[in-house]
Order: structure tokens, then C-alpha cells, then sequence
């Protein structure tokens, strides 16, 4: 037991300051415990955020959440969603080890758990009115489309292919045509088109 009555009122000072320290020490590592070292997202691109209610997740062999909303998948389609994290991983894994800027310079970058992925196929989904792709509900701004080369068309808006929300959750159509650029956006905390605009990325989002 620390007696205040011995101490000088500069020692006192020091002693509390001391133990604010090491109370942010200590809440600092008991946040680190609980996150189990997943990235954590706080935006939603889409118009509006869906329901991803894990008591519906079917996993596939490496762990990842997957919420079909009915829509329907083959037992190979777990093994493709794996397949295409571990590829991203892999790519992002080389693309941080040559990162020359001080934000994303990362050595020995690992990929998180297989866990801290939640894919999310909506049930609303539709096909874009300028070619045969899916894309999820909702209207992209159109910078998104100008960054990858689209022109304006008022007939025919910007819509997004694939979508973070908070909570780490994948927003994706069923033909997972651009899922690994969520991943990326996951891993790397940039925003869609400015994904795009690093031309280093590209590979890693499977183009």
C-alpha cells in the first residue's frame, strides 16, 4: 500500500500518471485479445446495409462464414470462396513486403484467421444493364466507375459488383466476379476506386 503522506507532491504526480499508463497498457492488450488480430471495417459502400446474422453461416474448410440467403451453391462453391481468400492473401503478402511509404509498410504481414471473413450473398442482387455481370443493390458514386475507365450514363448507373459493410462482412454476387476486390479493401483499408487506382493491386484482386 502506497502511504501519499511520504511522498512529495511531484512523486505523487508521477506515481498517477504511472498507473494511467499502465491502465492503458492493460486495456490496450485486452482489446488486442478479443479482436483475435482481425481487420475491422466501420463504412457500408451499399445504400443500405444487410443483415448478416451469423446463426445462418455455413463455413467453408478453412473457416470462413458464408450466408447464401438462399441463394444456391455447390459443395465446390466453400472450396472457391477459400481458394480465392488464399490467393488475395498470398498476392498482399508480397505487394506489403515491397510497399516503399510509410503507411503501408508492413514487415512480416500475416493474414488474419480464416474466421474474421464473413461472406454475404444477397438476395436482391441483379444483373447490370451494361453487360451480363451481377452486381448487389444499390448505386456506386461515379467516381467509383470513372476510376476503371466507365463513362457517366444516366440510363445506366454505377452500381457496385461487391461491397464491405462494418463488421468485416463481404457483400458479394453469387458468380463472385470481383469478391477479391473486397478482400483486398478488407486487408489494406483502402476504399474501392482508390483500390483500383493502385495499379500494384490489380493482381491481387484477380485482374
Amino acid at each position: 500500500m502506497v502511504d501519499y503522506r511520504e511522498m512529495t507532491p511531484r512523486q505523487v504526480v508521477i506515481y498517477l500518471i504511472a498507473l494511467f499508463v499502465a491502465f492503458l497498457l492493460a486495456l490496450y492488450l485486452l482489446v488486442a485479445a478479443y479482436s483475435c488480430g482481425c481487420p475491422r471495417i466501420a463504412r457500408s459502400n451499399a445504400v443500405h446495409s444487410y443483415n448478416a446474422d451469423h446463426s445462418g453461416c455455413s463455413f467453408t474448410p478453412m473457416g470462413a462464414c458464408v450466408i447464401t440467403n438462399n441463394n444456391v451453391v455447390s459443395d465446390s462453391y466453400y472450396l472457391i470462396i477459400d481458394d480465392k481468400i488464399t490467393a488475395t492473401e498470398s498476392c498482399l503478402k508480397s505487394w506489403y513486403a515491397e510497399r516503399d511509404d510509410a503507411l503501408h509498410r508492413v514487415y512480416n504481414w500475416k493474414a488474419p484467421a480464416r474466421s474474421c471473413y464473413t461472406v454475404l450473398l444477397p438476395d436482391d442482387w441483379r444483373v447490370a444493364c451494361e453487360d451480363p455481370e451481377q452486381q448487389v443493390y444499390g448505386h456506386a458514386p461515379q467516381e467509383a466507375c470513372d476510376a476503371k475507365g466507365f463513362e457517366a450514363d444516366l440510363n445506366c448507373p454505377c452500381g457496385w459488383r461487391t461491397s464491405l459493410q462494418s463488421g468485416n462482412v463481404i457483400v458479394t454476387t453469387p458468380n463472385l466476379y470481383m469478391f477479391r476486390q473486397s478482400v483486398v479493401e478488407l486487408l489494406t483499408g483502402y476504399a474501392p476506386y482508390y483500390a483500383w487506382q493502385d495499379k500494384s493491386l490489380i493482381p491481387c484482386m484477380g485482374f
